[in-house]
């Protein structure tokens, strides 16, 4: 727990210096470029899991590798490519890393059961005060919904069809054709 705390104002400070108007508003890193950018820099290492999360003004991913026998936590800025990395306790990381993917695949379950299909991406997005996944599900009917499941409650609050640029969407169907 002291590694928690002693980790959690770096991350704080690390964006607290970005200044919203100097955040530029084109387009987000997506998640397969901030894995080529974190290995990069880093170097070796696996990435066991990645967590997106989204808010207003911010977008962080939430990266945990491992390094020979080390469990590393990088906190991506999606909109500036800028980042931090954390050596984390072994103890406690492994527990932080295991939680983060238990909560991810109860709420994927969640989903699952409200839309039958197949999870193509998610994320972690805040609406207001609250805390929500999004699934964004491909139905058998090659029909996209969004499914957004509480972070806390692992309930599901909505269901949506899923807004897609249209020209991804032709890809999409056509490179499913192909294969």
């Amino acid at each position: 727990m002291k590694a928690f705390a002693a980790v959690l104002p770096l991350v704080f400070m690390a964006f607290m210096e970005l200044d919203d108007d100097k955040i530029p508003r084109a387009k987000i890193i997506n998640e397969d470029r901030v894995h080529d950018m974190v290995m990069t820099r880093i170097g070796s290492g696996h990435v066991a899991f990645i967590e997106r999360k989204d808010d207003d003004t911010l977008t962080v991913y939430d990266i945990y590798l491992t390094k020979s026998d080390t469990l590393l936590k990088v906190v991506f800025n999606g909109r500036t490519g800028g980042f931090e990395m954390f050596r984390l306790e072994p103890e406690h990381g492994h527990r932080l890393l295991q939680a983060r993917m238990i909560a991810k695949t109860r709420a994927e379950n969640a989903a699952l059961a409200a839309v039958k299909g197949q999870v193509q991406r998610w994320k972690l997005k805040r609406e207001g005060k609250r805390w929500f996944y999004r699934f964004r599900i491909e139905t058998p009917k090659n029909e996209w919904k969004d499914v957004y499941i509480d972070k806390d409650s692992f309930e599901v609050k909505e269901v949506r069809a899923a807004k897609l640029n249209e020209q991804k969407d032709q890809d999409r169907q056509q490179s499913a054709a192909n294969d």
